[in-house]
């Protein structure tokens, strides 16, 4: 099986691996009207990553964590908002830039960005 990526609109991939793990980046589905996948759709999630705090990037990530209990790769902002919503402390694992993890079996690795982050509910 070769890799697979889908774009789910916005800032939202799905990719699955050669293994067959799904990777979901930045799921934010039911709040975009671009995304042909809404959350009840997902069959399989084993990773989900969050780039940063801002809605259209965190998006679904706390239900899609509490459905699957997958690891979620983040930011410490994003795990304090994402603690909050109910996602258990042992399903985040924390990067910041520059940190190399392997989850899942799947190399992560934060490279530095910049763009603004904020959430006035976090």
């Amino acid at each position: 099986m070769a890799t697979r990526i889908k774009f789910l609109g916005l800032a939202a991939y799905e990719i699955t691996n050669s293994q067959g793990k799904v990777l979901l980046i930045d799921p934010c589905l039911e709040d975009n009207p671009a995304s042909p996948v809404k959350v009840s759709h997902l069959k399989r999630v084993d990773l989900v990553l969050v780039t940063h705090l801002a809605f259209d990037h965190l998006g679904d990530t706390a239900e899609i964590a509490k459905k699957f209990d997958c690891p979620v790769v983040c930011g410490g902002e994003v795990k304090q908002f994402l603690l909050k919503q109910g996602v258990d402390a042992a399903q985040m694992r924390t990067l910041t830039w520059g940190v190399q993890l392997l989850v899942e079996g799947i190399r992560v690795r934060s490279i530095m960005s910049r763009h603004a982050s904020m959430r006035l509910d976090a």
